[in-house]
């Protein structure tokens, strides 16, 4: 019979058992340190899948807060100029009148301007210029600014000098939306 048990244990050597029976104990204790190393294995490869996922989830998130705030920054200046355009074709302003006052040496040319656009465009004027025979010879300084209100007309007094009767001036008004308007006007003699 101990032959019998001799044989079966080396049938089960050669047969591909990894265990022989012949040593219990060992078998018992190799059987649970190979259980435990895989039972390891499999937790450290879920453990490495879960930091891998939730980097992936967290670099996700940062990318898509960062995306939608610059989305929301270009949206917000694509509104803007959007609504300056639409001011910008709304606002209508003409020179009415433009006058010459004579003083000593010094002479005044008074622009009226008069704001036709619609009630909630204001202009604001940058710079008034009068030329005569294309040089500049007054301006209204784009250091200050100058609102006529909607509906209203308002003057602004330009101080020049040497203007003679029969001078044919050029008058340029600037807006700070970028409209101009322009009046040639003969001056008269002086009365």
């Amino acid at each position: 019979m101990d032959e019998e048990n001799r044989r079966s244990s080396s049938v089960h050597a050669s047969n591909g058992s990894f265990f022989s029976s012949s040593q219990p104990i060992f078998n018992q204790r190799r059987r649970t340190r190979l259980f435990k190393a895989r039972s390891r294995r499999g937790d450290s490869s879920i453990i490495t899948t879960l930091i891998l996922t939730s980097t992936v989830i967290a670099i996700g998130m940062v990318l898509l807060s960062y995306f939608s705030s610059v989305n929301a920054i270009r949206e917000s200046d694509y509104l803007e100029q959007t609504v300056e355009s639409v001011q910008k074709i709304q606002e209508r302003f003409i020179i009415e009148t433009v006058e010459v006052n004579y003083h000593a040496g010094i002479d005044d040319v008074v622009v009226w301007v008069y704001n036709y656009g619609p009630n909630s465009i204001n202009i604001t004027v940058t710079r008034v210029r009068v030329l005569r025979n294309g040089e500049e010879i007054g301006y209204f300084p784009s250091t200050e600014l100058w609102t006529v209100e909607s509906g209203k007309l308002a003057s602004k007094t330009v101080t020049t000098t040497d203007l003679s009767p029969g001078d044919v001036i050029s008058t340029e008004v600037l807006t700070s939306r970028g409209n101009r308007a322009n009046d040639i006007t003969k001056i008269q003699p002086k009365t």
